[in-house]
């Protein structure tokens, strides 16, 4: 009632449970009737409390989620809900396999009438049935090939993930009076079986929505703390690496100690790993936010704000939070013209700015001479980007590194 008069979006998905009839029929009312009830324990687990479940009879369940901004903010609650039903489940003494299929429709897209609505999520739930069952459709068409395409990247992440698909590449970074290399920065690449590499930009961002992200952060610290102790004992113990950190991974308590663990069991020292957040993680869950970084700065972790200047931090958080280096982002940099004509530049200001707060500074995304050229006259500290060198593996940083 108060999506339909605040016209708030919402989802109302039809869920039947594939096969229930043959249970029913084969073990009897009381496993069918238990197994109802685990059915129902499951969805209280994968939907929050301010969303709505119901059963409607026999094996079907409606499911209404609220608030909604964006249907790709159900990808996280179909697959999971999906992947709960295809575990194997001990009713009664007995070991059964369920599935379901998912009909879904949209307020006020599809319709602004209830009945409606549960209609259309019907007949997209017996089209879920059509295409096979154990999966899900939308009404509207348009919307299914490409919210299927990525719960199948989700599905396929997790493989990857245990197939070992991904795996960090390192871009160097460069101080420009020194002309030497002073460490990398971790990038988290997925080079696929059979599709070679899958952009970050696509694999991400999906990831951070289903929470997949933990397992990936986890695979990045440690991954990133092997690799310094393997420069150490090839006597290159002067380098920094760092790595990008995620909303999810702050929100995750456990970050600081998967960092400290990984520190000390490869006997490498706090200064050698830098964490890389973006001015939003630092807008968010401020307190929480603070107290981690603070904790990481004590130890003596170097704490990067990545893509700076395209965020909306103040002066005054730059202040409040322990940074140690501004990364300015690439977009800045491309703006540095051939002519001469970089007065107005902000990247002159945000130059200015971490040398007044007694920040070092990094250009991000250098590719031409001229850009470096300029940068140095500015004084800025460090560069990483193209003009120098591409992400690469490993082993090519290790080459790289010997033949700088």
């Amino acid at each position: 009632q108060k999506s339909l008069e605040s016209q708030t979006k919402f989802a109302l998905l039809f869920l039947d449970l594939d096969h229930f009839k043959n249970i029913n029929d084969t073990l009897g009312h009381d496993v069918g009737d238990s197994l109802l009830q685990t059915v129902a324990n499951i969805l209280r687990n994968e939907v929050t409390e301010n969303n709505l479940i119901t059963r409607i009879g026999g094996d079907e369940f409606i499911i209404i989620i609220s608030n909604l901004h964006n249907d790709k903010d159900l990808l996280p609650i179909i697959n999971n809900i999906l992947s709960e039903f295809r575990k194997e489940l001990f009713i009664k003494g007995y070991a059964l396999r369920l599935s379901a299929s998912i009909g879904i429709s949209i307020f006020p897209d599809d319709s602004s009438s209830i009945k409606e609505l549960m209609k259309y999520a019907d007949i997209a739930m017996y089209k879920s049935k059509a295409d096979g069952r154990d999966n899900f459709s939308f009404f509207k068409q348009n919307l299914n090939q490409q919210l299927h395409d990525e719960v199948d990247m989700i599905n396929d992440m997790q493989r990857a993930f245990y197939d070992g698909e991904f795996e960090l590449y390192y871009q160097p970074k460069i101080d420009l009076k020194m002309r030497k290399i002073i460490g990398a920065e971790g990038l988290l690449r997925w080079k696929h079986a059979n599709q070679g590499f899958i952009r970050p930009d696509i694999f991400i961002p999906i990831a951070e929505s289903t929470g997949f992200i933990l397992n990936l952060g986890k695979l990045v610290i440690e991954e990133s703390t092997k690799t310094i102790k393997e420069l150490n004992d090839l006597g290159y113990t002067d380098l920094v690496i760092s790595i990008n950190v995620s909303t999810r991974q702050f929100q995750n308590s456990d970050l600081l100690t998967e960092i400290n663990n990984e520190i000390d069991l490869n006997n490498i020292s706090p200064k050698q790993l830098g964490i890389e957040i973006t001015e939003s993680i630092l807008m968010e869950s401020v307190n929480k936010t603070l107290f981690a970084l603070q904790a990481m700065h004590k130890q003596g972790i170097p704490i990067y704000i990545d893509d700076f200047g395209t965020g909306y931090s103040s002066l005054s958080y730059l202040n409040k939070f322990p940074v140690d280096v501004l990364k300015i982002d690439k977009s800045f940099v491309d703006g540095i013209s051939t002519d001469g004509n970089n007065h107005d530049l902000l990247l002159n200001t945000i130059l200015a700015m971490g040398k007044s707060l007694g920040l070092k500074v990094v250009a991000e995304g250098v590719e031409e001479e001229y850009q470096v050229d300029y940068l140095s006259d500015k004084g800025c500290d460090i560069i990483q980007g193209y003009y120098f060198a591409k992400p690469m593996s490993k082993k090519d940083f290790i080459s790289f590194l010997e033949k700088f």
